[in-house]
């Protein structure tokens, strides 16, 4: 992966983990379960949306891979349709 989305990627987990982590004192082990909670959410959140954009990726690469000639393409749009199903269903 290259650097830049790499950073890229660290800013924006960083910027949705922002608000959950500024009350960093927790006073209890409720408060520090709601902040793990939250956390989770978010991230189950970004998965369900990679999901559906590995499925819509997969659609559209066996749409455009409709004719008979290319088995290959249609195929990998296929498996990408499969997998985005099983991921977002997991």
């Amino acid at each position: 992966m290259n650097t830049k989305y790499k950073i890229l990627l660290g800013c924006l987990i960083g910027a949705l983990l922002v608000p959950a982590v500024a009350s960093a004192q927790a006073q209890n082990i409720l408060a520090v379960i709601d902040v793990i909670a939250i956390i989770l959410n978010r991230v189950v959140a970004i998965v369900i949306i990679l999901a559906m954009i590995w499925f819509v990726w997969g659609l559209m690469g066996y749409i455009a891979e409709g004719s008979e000639d290319s088995k290959a393409g249609r195929e990998k749009g296929r498996e990408r349709m499969i997998m985005g199903t099983i991921a977002f269903f997991v």
